[in-house]
């Protein structure tokens, strides 16, 4: 299926779970990141239940070190 993530467009196994984004994205730790998905932060305890339907747009931000 197909997402945005971040405005870039990823295809996504049907069923996807905020984990598989994490993936898409190359993204080894989920220390530090959080998600929302159409503007609508998901708690990190929901993040394995919250399923990613078509066209859905999920933000995804990463904290960094540095000022």
């Amino acid at each position: 299926m197909n997402v945005l993530i971040n405005n870039i467009p990823y295809e996504l196994p049907e069923n996807a779970t905020a984990p598989a984004v994490l993936q898409a994205m190359n993204i080894i730790s989920d220390r530090g990141v959080a998600l929302a998905i159409n503007n609508n932060v998901v708690p990190r305890s929901e993040w394995s239940a919250c399923i990613i339907a078509e066209g859905d747009k999920v933000t995804l931000i990463k904290a960094t070190q540095g000022g």
